[in-house]
């Protein structure tokens, strides 16, 4: 009868998570129906939008913050919808017409004051540079003596020529454009497949004569007088560009020789680590099928050898599946980390599928929020599937940390990483009604879809431990913490594949370069995965061969250091390489909270794989000894 019982459990869990792929399916179908191009008719308007103020290792501000003129409306990230959305930006008044080229026209005259003064003083020591956006695609701007592959997102607020400050108070804006459907259509439309810009300092006088923004006196700024007026001029020139609409983000990906040159380093380096780990995995498992074929088969309650001739995996043969010490936390640690991995891996098949563009997709929000809710699906089922191998008795226990343990972390630093931009007044901050919707969301989605998928699994696994029988008295370990040493050691191999694409990330993000870093954080990912998995397979083989039965944790830990250590190094980095530290606290803090919340996700994944190879491993060689009676 309960044979019967397990079998329908069986049908009715894997029913329910079929339907897993189907709605991620509807999900996915959703972002492509969201990124497809917007098309213009010869002479609509296009939108300029201000997205944020940014400078290498300092605190981003929004576009508000700087005391322009032309902002037509804001918008604030006041709900998790508009959170969601992308709503946080400013609607700028340039009045763009498809198709229609224009010169020197005034978009608004400012009468800055003593304090707006002070604040484009700082805003140009400090070499800020403004963020715009037409139709969801970035401005860029050709960075000087340079090819036009070489280019820097956004344009600087102005400059210091022979200790003067002056103002960028004039753009040139270059649209390039895709003509759909054929020329001799009257019903033709276009769409937008660059934004560049050039910016010049004009000091302008009469707005209304064009020719004054061919002057080549420019608009020098002195903190000292009480009041100056800045007008703010643009120019337009629409051309038809050479590249698709599906490849127009081919220009963000290749601004910067330095990433494109660690992108080379990190692949030869992940190569070379992994292939001689994958050979020394291959020969592990070599010499464990010979101690599988040596072993002595079971002959009672417990495995009875003689001292003198237990070695190696054969002296704690009854104790490799002992229940570990504290079984709840390994499981919901394993748990998210598949969780994440999956998310990481759903982030790639986009990225391959080239869905959504690497920057400022408005709906890739909430995407990730549908496919983040989902997939605790998954990490209920993992937490069930391995709760039910350690042979643990609390498994609410185990299933609520799951569902809070890794989360909860990554919230607490969140709302630490929040606080401090809201008390800092920079861009990125949300308001508590998004923190409460978030919240909400956790509690309300999040926990029941995990208990679910633990119930389902338990279901399918049974009231009893799935794990092999073990003795009732523990074996000796005779050197506990040789083990726990070569653990600690043998994490460094992740970390040495992880440090070179977590500074490219670090140079990526403080440099506002987010093309670089969706991707790069992709390439590193499967780089620590790889050989993650080879570690876990070489810690199993060691302590199985030093008769230390506590793969469990120590498995785990051979990959999952390697977050601590990431962290370490994130920290030393950007308090003495980029040196953030000494011009704006603030903004450490700021990138070193970050690195923490990217640094637990990294540790939390590489030990989950290195526990999952670690556990083959184990179930392969006690598989060859069969636990016959």
């Amino acid at each position: 009868m309960m044979i019967e019982d397990r079998k329908g459990s069986r049908k009715l869990s894997w029913m329910h998570i079929a339907l897993l792929p189907g709605i991620l399916f509807f999900s996915l179908l959703h972002g492509i129906a969201s990124s497809s191009a917007t098309e213009f008719r010869t002479g609509d308007l296009i939108k300029v939008r201000g997205e944020t103020v940014w400078s290498p290792a300092q605190v981003t501000r929004d576009y508000s913050w700087v005391p322009y003129c032309g902002t037509h409306r804001e918008t604030k990230k006041n709900t998790l919808t508009d959170f969601l959305n992308g709503n946080h930006e400013s609607l700028l008044d340039y009045e763009l017409e498809m198709g229609t080229s224009q010169s020197c026209k005034v978009l608004c005259i400012a009468h800055l004051s003593l304090d707006d003064l002070k604040r484009f003083e700082l805003l140009i020591k400090r070499g800020y540079r403004v963020e715009l956006t037409l139709d969801n695609l970035p401005l860029l701007m050709a960075m000087e003596s340079d090819d036009d592959r070489r280019s820097r997102q956004g344009y600087p607020v102005g400059e210091i020529i022979d200790d003067e400050m002056i103002i960028h108070n004039h753009i040139d804006f270059r649209v390039e454009t895709q003509r759909n459907g054929e020329a001799s259509l009257p019903s033709s439309t276009w769409s937008i497949v660059g934004f560049r810009a050039d910016v010049k300092s004009l000091k302008v006088k009469q707005p209304e004569l064009s020719s004054n923004c061919t002057e080549s006196s420019p608009m020098i700024l002195n903190p000292s007088s009480a009041e100056l007026e800045l007008v703010m001029t643009y120019s337009v020139v629409f051309e038809e560009g050479e590249v698709a609409w599906e490849s127009r983000w081919d220009a963000y990906t290749s601004t910067d020789y330095v990433i494109r040159s660690g992108k080379q380093l990190l692949f030869l380096s992940s190569l070379i680590v992994a292939g001689l780990l994958g050979v020394y995995s291959l020969l592990v498992f070599r010499r464990a099928a010979n101690d599988s074929a040596s072993l002595s088969p079971y002959t009672g309650n417990d495995f009875v050898l003689e001292e003198e001739t237990a070695v190696g995996f054969e002296a704690i043969r009854g104790d490799v599946f002992r229940t570990p010490s504290s079984p709840q936390y390994i499981t919901a640690l394993v748990a998210s980390g598949f969780q994440i991995a999956s998310i990481a891996d759903f982030a790639l098949l986009l990225a391959v599928l080239r869905v959504h563009s690497p920057m400022r997709d408005k709906m890739i929000m909430k995407t990730w929020m549908i496919v983040a809710v989902l997939s605790n699906l998954l990490a209920g089922w993992v937490c069930g599937w391995v709760y039910s191998l350690t042979g643990g008795s609390n498994r609410a226990r185990a299933v609520l940390l799951t569902a809070g343990l890794v989360p909860g972390i990554v919230f607490i630093l969140f709302f630490l990483l929040n606080g401090l931009l809201w008390v800092t007044n920079a861009a990125g901050a949300v308001d508590f009604g998004v923190l409460l919707g978030l919240l909400s969301t956790w509690f309300g989605l999040s926990l029941p879809m995990t208990i679910a998928g633990a119930f389902f699994a338990f279901r399918l696994m049974g009231s009893e431990p799935v794990g092999e029988r073990t003795n009732l008295v523990p074996s000796v370990i005779h050197q506990p913490r040789k083990g726990v040493a070569f653990s600690c050691r043998l994490s460094l191999l992740p970390f040495l594949v992880a440090v070179e694409p977590l500074i490219l990330v670090l140079y990526a993000a403080v440099n506002e370069i987010p093309a670089y870093l969706f991707s790069i954080s992709i390439l590193g990912v499967l780089a620590v995965v790889v050989v993650s998995f080879e570690v876990g397979i070489i810690s199993a083989d060691y302590l199985l061969q030093n008769g230390d039965y506590r793969w469990w944790w120590l498995s785990y830990l051979s990959a999952g250091l390697s977050g601590l250590y990431c962290f370490v190094f994130s920290t030393i980095y950007i308090f003495f390489e980029l040196a953030i530290g000494k011009t704006n606290l603030v903004a450490a803090l700021s990138w070193l909270i970050h690195a923490a919340i990217a640094c637990v996700n990294l540790g939390v994944v590489a030990g989950s794989i290195s526990f999952a190879s670690g556990y083959v491993l184990v179930r392969y060689v006690s598989r060859g000894g069969s636990y016959s009676s």
